[in-house]
């Protein structure tokens, strides 16, 4: 954006240009403004768009404000211009008109409304009251004029839900339900609290009926708690819930009234139940039963209510003890707080500090900042963690600030000081591995490049130095591009008979630790040695061995010429002196010869394809162009086997618990890493388990449909026969390289993102009211349900280039099952030790599950010989080509 167009930086973080810098707060500020424009950036119109603006300014404010002479001219202009946003200059009002009006001693709640009407343009109403509370100001109602219709609720039905719900979970309300206190003035920790309830009602996967309550109301909470409104409104609906007890109560005492009067130790008695219930404005409880009372026709004797305004409420259980007391008469919990500015003790129910206005009503909220922030730090996402611990900073805090001594202020210094020690390491390892990235691209060893690029993404991904890395990955990229084009041309020689030395000698100088260039030289070199030598011996002792040798012997040892993949060299060297006419059977010969014709090499074939991305409602918004490496083999019958190139590397494999929908069988999360290996593109076919076994057990036909109702011990039979027949291993992948295959790179539920459709995999995309499960995930749309499979390579492909990794068939995987990942392996094999053997893991879902069962991270498991099922099948796992020993 041209300076002079643009907001001075300065202006824009309402930083003030006169004080000295500080990069700390500078990196804290910028944290702060982000997550409000973030949030601010999905308003309608114009004001939406002008917060995305401000969203993109980032890296350009984080440039301009990181250098001492740009800063310098920005602190300048912005001393010159008035530093007055609308809304900064909407809030000043709002609060000199707060203090005008509540100079009486009091607010009316009419008069708040008028405020929030007045000011909603610019300043929120949880601003206004925020700003009511902190003072201390003490609110009114007019109760002279309260009837029961007049307050506004909820809907009934909503209402009656919710009831039903905590009936269930044996719960009052809801704010009991997600364990916060009522005087919680920030909903967003109510919302975050409801999301964390919700999770933990998907964990188990079981269904029942507390289950589906916990679900229920966690939805429920998220809906009272989005707007200030809402929550007013299911205030409300307590309130009159409060009402109606205090009302049956006078009721009661009217019937059995002989001279219609309630006494004042009847009134007492049911202002002690107001006050248990949680009615905490006695004045208000007083004037309602007045009412109610003078309704039925009772005359009330009103109490001294002095000696109610000296009891308090117990948060935890409701019970009333006197207000000087330290705990609960009943639960023991205590009933004081000391502030930590001036250190006066006040009534836990207090919001404010009557000394000092310390917001000590924001002990909860503080409470719930540190455990989320603490989770966060725990997961590695120290920024987020730091925009919880500023909130928890901005809650519990003087004005001006001073340096406070209490353990919440302590654990938010602790916590800052973790991340920065945690991000000063991370500098330092990101030096190290920096270092041995550029001694590998010096060296010309491009390969174990790529591999600490990815080592530096996924263990110091907080380092910004995104530009750098980038070019370097380019350089890498590109060189590994013409190293592997020029693997191609040698392997090409190869194939045509031509000496590839020179070739292969060629892709080393451009790239040194080229395993397969050096494995291709080894072997030619070995072979080379190993001609000569048979020859020799096929030369000067054919005779004798002819001579020595029983035919049975004979027999034996050509049967085992036939299983290698090297015939033609062993024939000429053994047959070379003449005597292997004479003692091999015509059927021996028949089988060496067909042997020699049917052997072939794979074909290596660079393939390009589409990959997308989706954002959390499931909508296409990036379609990228992807290539692979994919190895062709002929199995027979005309039939091919197309096996991708997965790269090796390092990921996190398993769920975070932050994942919606995840079972806890899907952790701990821990790091694995991958060699390199071959991957089918597609799950085995129909016709490729025909080529092979020679039969087709599948319930829904179709050539290019993936096989099903095969168990894993067929499974494992066809890769031994495969393997037999082609000279090269074959084998079913192991749990960590088909999770690591998925991803590709990714660490969302989906290889595509958040979400998924119909258009994207082949899954139950409608929902099962029966059961309760859900046709679409997160905020992904319902879909398509095909009850059926289809043709493989039907959907887009993840960035490594396989399809179907997400639905249409499960695929057995090698490994046992266990229930959850602690002392699994961590270099990729399979885990067949310990667990349960009778069962074999199955990853990604089918054409039958819904979209949970479809992660990149669930897990399920199948019986080792069980055939019976039509949406099992399988997909194989090799490496890079070899023969068979």
């Amino acid at each position: 954006m041209p300076e002079q167009q643009r907001e001075n930086y300065f202006i824009l973080l309402e930083i003030d240009p006169k004080e000295s810098w500080s990069n700390e707060k500078f990196d804290q500020t910028v944290i702060q403004k982000r997550a409000e424009w973030s949030k601010k950036s999905q308003l309608p119109g114009k004001r939406g768009a002008q917060y995305r603006e401000y969203l993109a300014l980032i890296p350009e404010i984080k440039e301009i404000m990181g250098d001492d002479a740009k800063r310098a001219k920005e602190a300048q202009t912005a001393k010159n211009t008035k530093q007055e946003t609308p809304e900064k200059v909407e809030q000043e009002k709002s609060i000199k008109e707060i203090d005008l009006i509540s100079s009486k001693g009091f607010i009316e709640e009419s008069e708040i409304q008028k405020l929030v009407i007045k000011y909603k343009k610019y300043v929120p109403e949880s601003f206004i009251r925020n700003e009511i509370n902190r003072k201390n100001i003490k609110i009114n109602q007019t109760i002279q004029d309260f009837e029961e219709s007049s307050l506004e609720t909820l809907e009934e039905r909503v209402l009656k839900r919710i009831k039903g719900y905590l009936d269930t979970l044996g719960y009052q309300n809801i704010y009991e339900f997600l364990e916060l206190s009522k005087t919680t003035l920030n909903n967003k920790t109510f919302i975050d609290k409801a999301q964390e309830k919700y999770k933990e009602s998907q964990k188990s996967g079981i269904k029942n009926t507390k289950t589906e309550a916990k679900t229920g109301l966690a939805v429920e909470a998220q809906n009272i708690f989005k707007t200030e409104k809402t929550r007013r409104l299911y205030d409300n609906s307590l309130e009159l819930e409060r009402y109606k007890i205090i009302k049956e109560s006078v009721k009661t005492i009217a019937q059995n009234s002989s001279n219609k009067i309630l006494y004042a130790k009847q009134f007492a008695e049911i202002l002690k139940e107001a006050q248990s219930s949680g009615i905490k404005d006695i004045e208000k409880a007083q004037q309602v039963i007045s009412k109610y009372a003078k309704d039925v026709g009772l005359s009330p004797e009103v109490p001294d209510i002095e000696i109610f305004k000296q009891k308090i409420s117990c948060p935890q259980c409701n019970t009333i003890n006197d207000r000087s007391q330290q705990k609960c008469s009943n639960c023991g919990c205590s009933l004081r707080i000391q502030c930590p500015s001036c250190n006066l003790v006040s009534a836990i129910t207090d919001k404010a500090c009557s000394q000092c206005s310390f917001p000590i009503g924001n002990e909860p909220n503080v409470r719930n900042y540190l455990k989320e922030a603490r989770k966060l730090i725990d997961d590695k996402l120290y920024d987020e963690g730091l925009t919880y611990l500023n909130f928890a900073r901005q809650e519990w805090s003087t004005i001006p600030p001073r340096p406070l001594n209490d353990d919440l202020s302590r654990a938010i210094a602790n916590y800052s000081r973790e991340i920065e020690d945690i991000k000063q390491k991370q500098i330092t390892l990101h030096k190290q591995l920096q270092k041995q990235l550029q001694n590998a691209i010096n060296d010309s060893c491009y390969y174990e490049a790529r591999s600490l690029v990815k080592q530096i993404q996924i263990e110091v991904s907080s380092i910004n130095t995104e530009k750098e890395e980038k070019l370097e990955e380019k350089l890498i990229e590109a060189k590994i591009e013409e190293t592997e084009t020029e693997l191609r041309r040698a392997r090409d020689l190869e194939r045509q008979g031509k000496n590839p030395i020179n070739a292969y000698k060629n892709v080393l100088w451009i790239c040194k630790d080229c395993k397969q260039a050096k494995d291709a030289l080894d072997k030619i070199y070995f072979n080379k040695t190993r001609r000569k030598i048979l020859i020799l011996g096929g030369l000067a002792g054919g005779g004798f061995a002819a001579a020595v040798l029983t035919r049975d012997l004979w027999e034996q040892l050509f049967s085992k010429i036939i299983s290698t993949s090297q015939p033609i060299l062993i024939l000429g060297g053994l047959a070379g002196g003449g005597f292997a006419a004479g003692v091999l059977t015509r059927d021996l010969w028949g089988q060496l010869f067909s042997k020699i014709i049917s052997t072939s090499q794979p074909q290596f074939t660079i393939q390009t394809f589409t990959t997308v991305r989706v954002n959390s409602r499931g909508d296409i918004i990036r379609r990228s162009e992807g290539k692979a490496e994919v190895m062709t083999e002929n199995i027979g019958n005309g039939v091919s086997l197309e096996m991708v190139k997965i790269p090796g590397g390092r990921f996190f494999m398993g769920s975070p618990e932050t994942e919606a929908e995840r079972f806890d069988y899907e952790g701990p999360q821990h790091y694995v890493n991958v060699p390199e290996f071959f991957m089918g593109k597609y799950t085995v076919t129909q016709a490729q388990w025909q080529a092979v076994m020679g039969n087709n057990p599948s319930y829904f036909k179709g050539k290019n449909r993936p096989v099903e109702m095969v168990s894993w011990n067929d499974a494992t039979k066809f890769c031994q026969k495969l393997s037999k027949r082609t000279g090269r291993d074959y084998r079913l992948p192991s749990e960590a390289e088909w999770e690591y295959a998925c991803r590709a790179g990714t660490k969302t539920p989906f290889y595509f993102g958040e979400t998924i459709n119909a258009d994207l995999a082949n899954y139950r995309g409608t929902d099962n009211k029966e059961y309760g499960w859900s046709g679409s995930y997160g905020r992904g749309p319902k879909g398509e349900y095909r009850k059926q499979t289809t043709d493989v390579g039907n959907f887009p492909p993840n960035s490594f280039g396989l399809y179907d990794m997400h639905g249409n068939v499960w695929e057995f995987c090698q490994d046992v099952c266990h229930d959850n990942y602690d002392g699994a392996p961590v270099d990729g094999s399979a885990w067949v030790n310990g667990g349960n053997s009778s069962y074999r893991v199955i990853r990604g879902g089918s054409w039958y599950y819904f979209p949970r069962w479809c992660r990149s991270a669930l897990r399920n498991f199948y019986g080792s010989d069980e055939a019976d099922d039509y949406d099992i099948g399988f997909r194989l796992v090799s490496f890079p080509p070899r023969a068979l020993e």
